[in-house]
């Protein structure tokens, strides 16, 4: 996981506007972190997730997953491209930039929801019992998460459900935010809210899919929900 700053960094040096020899333009890496915002902001409306939540400022950790960073890193920089005036890339540039998104499309890519038709045999991938369990993939409830973990069964991290970017953009802050357990079981405790962000401990009581919500009421009557999805196991030698 890297900072917003090490990926804007990065996406300058493949518009040669950053080296050891070169000091980053502040403005350049300015441009850059609004561009990143923007970026995935739009990979979202796409059903992209590639980060669990948007950067308040350049200094944040973007805790993408490991197979997204430079994909993020060659896309920004031809994003970020046109409004610092990079004239040209490397010629090996467009190349690298195809295999990183194969990767990173692949991985983000919605999951599939497809149900087989009920006369079908059980078998290559069908399964038995009710007529609705009898599909190749999962079911997805359409939820777009914007956390997504597999923690073991007993233990606890603290997590936090980040409005900033949404509530700065529409010009108002968060009054409250109430955590829930959607589905399954755990214990959510010490919960804290202040500059449009909260942050709750979660002890992960038991294994199985967990969906946790946290929902933010702002100032100006707007409701926003954080969904967290957690799949948890029992720990190797527990």
């Amino acid at each position: 996981m890297t900072t917003a700053k090490i990926i804007v960094n990065s996406s300058l040096k493949l518009c040669n506007e950053f080296s050891s020899l070169l000091a980053v333009d502040p403005a350049m890496q300015s441009e850059g972190f609004q561009q990143l915002v923007d970026m995935l902001e739009t990979m979202r409306g796409n059903g992209l997730y590639v980060t669990p939540q948007i950067p308040a400022s350049i200094n944040d950790e973007l805790k993408e997953y490991p197979w997204a960073k430079r994909g993020l890193i060659f896309n920004l920089a031809e994003a970020v491209a046109p409004f610092i005036q990079t004239r040209d890339f490397v010629p090996s540039f467009f190349k690298q930039q195809k295999i990183a998104n194969n990767t990173l499309y692949v991985n983000a890519k919605p999951p599939t929801n497809q149900r087989l038709p009920e006369n079908m045999p059980v078998g290559s991938g069908n399964s038995g019992g009710c007529w609705w369990s009898r599909q190749f993939y999962n079911q997805h409830d359409n939820t777009k998460y914007n956390y997504v973990e597999s923690p073991n069964k007993g233990e606890a991290f603290l997590y936090v459900a980040d409005f900033d970017s949404d509530a700065v953009k529409s010009g108002t802050t968060v009054s409250s935010v109430v955590w829930t357990v959607e589905q399954g079981t755990a214990t959510i405790s010490g919960t804290s809210t202040t500059l449009n962000t909260s942050t709750s401990l979660v002890t992960f009581t038991t294994e199985g899919v967990i969906k946790i919500k946290a929902r933010a009421t702002y100032a100006n009557a707007e409701i926003r929900d954080f969904d967290f999805l957690f799949n948890v196991s029992v720990a190797v030698g527990s």
